[in-house]
């Protein structure tokens, strides 16, 4: 009699198995799947399923590559943000070389650790693969179409800046526009001088289950900003997001220099108005030489 039973339990197994518990991962959402080079675009890290509470986890990015840049380094995730996720960027290197072929395909990595020992969510990966299209800029191939992006339109104020054409300056926003505000718009430094401090934030609220962050652009053999990165939220918005701007100080003897910084701004609700928001306004740096 046990034997039969034994016999139909296995049988029911065969014919119903029991579908084993999927160990999370990380889900990643991105909007393209390609960049030229130079080009930068923010995407979100998040979770599969929640975390215990209480747990931080820690998400890094593996770069094996010379071909991108993904910054932040580190984000951490928990319960109350698993779902939304947390925004990375990744940028695209600019080199000068014509090379073979319209795209170099690129893996995004990612792995995580986590401060509850035993935990399911220390040394996952992502769901799935995601590559993202490297597109080279410095020859075009016949026949080959060029990704475009829409343009920027910035509304300049030539009165805010020094004597020079054509410089691109933050739009100006109407009452409840959707945008990025600063103080100060113009940042005056002096190579060796000591850093200064801009105070940014959103022009609007966001909802109340977004993030959205903030990362400038700029060319680094000139300047550091830090930190790379900046979120807002709902409960906190009002609050100003501070980054701190230090100018290399060299010993080459060059012109005083206008640097643009675009702020770029992305958010982990993709039907928000401030994911990927086109029209992102620069701030300006002006560069005083101390080598004449």
């Amino acid at each position: 009699m046990i034997q039969r039973l034994i016999l139909l339990s296995l049988l029911l197994l065969m014919q119903y198995p029991i579908d084993a518990q999927a160990s999370p991962c990380l889900t990643v959402r991105i909007a393209v799947n390609s960049l030229e080079e130079g080009e930068t675009i923010g995407y979100v890290v998040g979770l599969s399923e929640p975390p215990a509470p209480g747990e931080i986890i820690t998400i890094s990015v593996r770069v094996n590559t010379d071909a991108i840049t993904l910054e932040p380094s580190t984000r951490e995730i928990t319960l109350d943000t698993w779902e939304a996720g947390r925004v990375f960027s990744v940028t695209a290197a600019e080199n000068r070389i014509d090379e073979e072929g319209d795209q170099q395909i690129v893996r995004l990595s990612h792995t995580t650790t986590s401060d509850l020992p035993g935990s399911a969510f220390d040394s996952i990966t992502e769901c799935q693969p995601v590559q993202i299209g490297i597109i080279d800029d410095d020859g075009a191939i016949p026949g080959t179409p060029t990704p475009t992006r829409p343009p920027i339109i910035w509304t300049p104020t030539p009165d805010l800046l020094p004597p020079t054409p054509d410089l691109p300056i933050a739009p100006t926003l109407r009452p409840g526009q959707v945008g990025i505000m600063f103080d100060p718009p113009l940042v005056v430094l002096r190579e060796g001088d000591e850093p200064a401090f801009v105070r940014i934030n959103t022009n609007t609220l966001p909802n109340r289950r977004e993030s959205v962050t903030i990362f400038p652009l700029y060319d680094p053999l000139q300047v550091v900003i830090s930190p790379s990165i900046r979120d807002v939220v709902f409960s906190s918005w009002d609050e100003p997001r501070i980054f701190e701007i230090r100018v290399i100080d060299d010993t080459i003897m060059e012109a005083d220099q206008v640097l643009p910084v675009r702020l770029y701004v992305t958010s982990t609700d993709p039907y928000s108005p401030y994911f990927n928001l086109t029209a992102a306004p620069t701030l300006i740096i002006q560069v005083l030489d101390n080598d004449r």
